[in-house]
């Protein structure tokens, strides 16, 4: 195989594969720019989104503080009362199975 331009292959100075020759198969290339593609830095990208989610944050609307106790106070008693129901209606639905079987 001979070396191009841009185009670092693994396989330089080595003999072919016979299985993989004249299937179509490329040879494994070195890090390479692709059609134009450069590759770019993931920290310049993860950076980028850390700002815009930034940037997010600050537009938000966020709740009073009343506003916040308010609905912590209702979530914990809804989930209380949830609590209790369902535990009521296993007890009820463990007494009608041991009914129909004759336990206990």
């Amino acid at each position: 195989m001979r070396y191009e331009r841009g185009y670092a292959s693994s396989s330089i100075g080595r003999a072919t594969v016979s299985k993989t020759v004249g299937w179509g198969f490329e040879s494994l290339l070195a890090c390479h720019e692709i059609a134009g593609q450069t590759m770019s830095n993931p920290f310049i990208k993860v950076r980028e989104f850390i700002d815009e989610v930034v940037t997010e944050l600050k537009r938000s609307q966020w709740p009073t503080r009343k506003e916040l106790v308010d609905s912590t106070l209702l979530v914990l008693v809804l989930m209380l009362v949830l609590g209790l129901f369902v535990s009521l209606v296993d007890v009820v639905f463990v007494r009608v199975i041991q009914w129909l079987t004759g336990a206990a």
